[in-house]
């Protein structure tokens, strides 16, 4: 009987203009959703080839390392003179703003495909809400409750079977001790 009210539901629901038009922003939102993830997955796959360039010169790593031309750079004076004239030479000061947002990138890309996934599942649980209205509309807590009360008396059932066996199991040790 559940079954076939959700069937009937389920058929109902397609003509329900609220289901369709919620079924509709759940399946454009999950689209989207789908694509902002493959566009995650594809830029945290070439992430690695990108920064190679980057990462293969030793004196922008070196410069970059020590936070050079940001708010945690600490060097004295000396250091400070040599680090400036590396950075000139290695053109440091175009070079990290790129491989910052190289870095970057990936990291929002994959922030906005889970705000998405959430997004997504919000709209799957009103689609959910909407046809369990309906089904509570069409009386399936009565047929809920009897399945509730069948499986719990199945339950009690079982265990009451379980211990008779493991009783009758006892007594079949017993008859045979006696007749040994």
């Amino acid at each position: 009987p559940i079954k076939s009210l959700q069937y009937d539901i389920e058929t109902k629901m397609a003509a329900d203009p609220a289901w369709v038009a919620q079924k509709a922003r759940l399946t454009g939102v999950t689209n989207i959703a789908q694509a902002a993830d493959d566009k995650a997955k594809q830029s945290e796959a070439d992430l690695g080839a990108k920064r190679k360039p980057y990462e293969a010169d030793p004196l922008f790593m070196y410069l970059w390392k020590r936070k050079f031309a940001t708010a945690d750079y600490k060097a004295g004076n000396f250091a400070r003179f040599f680090d400036r004239k590396v950075a000139a030479l290695v053109g440091y000061e175009t070079a990290r703003p790129n491989y910052m947002s190289l870095n970057e990138i990936p990291l929002r890309l994959r922030e906005h495909a889970n705000e998405l996934v959430k997004y997504v599942e919000a709209e799957d649980r009103k689609l959910e809400e909407i046809e369990r209205t309906a089904l509570m509309e069409a009386g399936i807590l009565a047929l809920e409750t009897k399945l509730v009360t069948a499986q719990a008396e199945l339950k009690a059932a079982t265990e009451a079977l379980t211990k008779a066996q493991a009783a009758l199991a006892a007594l079949d040790g017993d008859r045979a001790k006696l007749v040994d």
